[in-house]
């Protein structure tokens, strides 16, 4: 059975961590899989689903595990190649290349009902004054996260129930995306109205559980997942709101609203000699 990437650095590479070769053992391990990965794409290879989740997790692994602190590591091997390692900006192209062609094919073939549901988000987003900034988060993983900038000369703000991918420049195509995904898995839409004066965010969430509706975040509960994220709680220029400052939708009950009714429900108690009905 052959070993994967992520198995193949930590076995040859990652057991000199700590040592003076460390540096240069993973310089040489990141330049073989530039090669390869040329090598591959200049015979006109076609990535399979198994070496595309390879990549990501090599990926997912080296950049969080080393690439993120500023440790003596990752100066050095920025100072190396001047920049970010070549083959980690290839990847990520590759993941940005295969991302755009699942939003389109997934764009172009949703169903009616979903496609309503998620146009209608994106026309009530869309009349949020200023630029936006959205990230599709699922569990504990932001999967998609994009910009959208009504100055930009490719911006319609206008889309037909049967406009497809290839009708409509990227940002809306992302956010026609990212909504219909969330309703569709589930997820959790964060979007951050970006001041065009001073370039402050107020950020709010919303959230669908049954594929059909979304609630808003309370900011509690909001401020929690960016914290998670980040790794810290959010910087001063982020303002945190309910989503009913900006859309007209139920919104979830906060810590405290829920507390305050299980404490009610346990005060009432049950009355003496009854059992609960199954």
């Amino acid at each position: 059975m052959s070993t994967t990437l992520l198995e193949r650095f930590k076995k040859n590479v990652e057991t000199k961590k700590g040592e003076s070769e460390f540096l240069d053992a993973s310089i040489e391990f990141l330049d073989d899989i530039e090669r390869e990965i040329k090598e591959g794409i200049d015979a006109g290879k076609v990535l399979t689903k198994e070496e595309k989740k390879e990549l990501s997790e090599f990926y997912d692994y080296f950049t969080k595990t080393y690439l993120n602190d500023n440790s003596c590591f990752e100066l050095d091997l920025y100072s190396h190649y001047d920049e970010e390692p070549p083959v980690l900006q290839l990847m990520e192209e590759m993941f940005d290349d295969a991302l755009l062609i699942e939003r389109d094919a997934y764009i172009d073939f949703m169903p009616d009902d979903e496609r309503t549901r998620a146009d209608d988000l994106v026309e009530k987003l869309l009349k949020i004054d200023g630029d936006l900034s959205v990230n599709l988060v699922f569990g504990d993983e932001c999967v998609f996260s994009f910009y959208v900038d009504k100055d930009d000369p490719n911006f319609s703000a206008c889309r037909t129930a049967d406009c497809r991918s290839g009708d409509m420049p990227d940002s809306e195509a992302n956010l026609l995306y990212a909504c219909g995904k969330m309703f569709h898995d589930h997820g959790i839409l964060i979007v951050s109205q970006v001041d065009a004066i001073d370039g402050t965010f107020t950020m709010f969430a919303i959230e669908c559980d049954d594929g059909e509706t979304y609630t808003g975040i309370p900011k509690e509960k909001l401020k929690k997942i960016v914290t998670m994220f980040n790794g810290e709680e959010p910087d001063t220029d982020e303002k945190l709101t309910d989503a009913d400052a900006f859309l007209d939708c139920g919104m979830q009950k906060t810590e405290a609203e829920v507390d305050a009714e299980l404490e009610e429900l346990s005060g009432k108690g049950m009355p003496e000699g009854e059992l609960p009905e199954d």
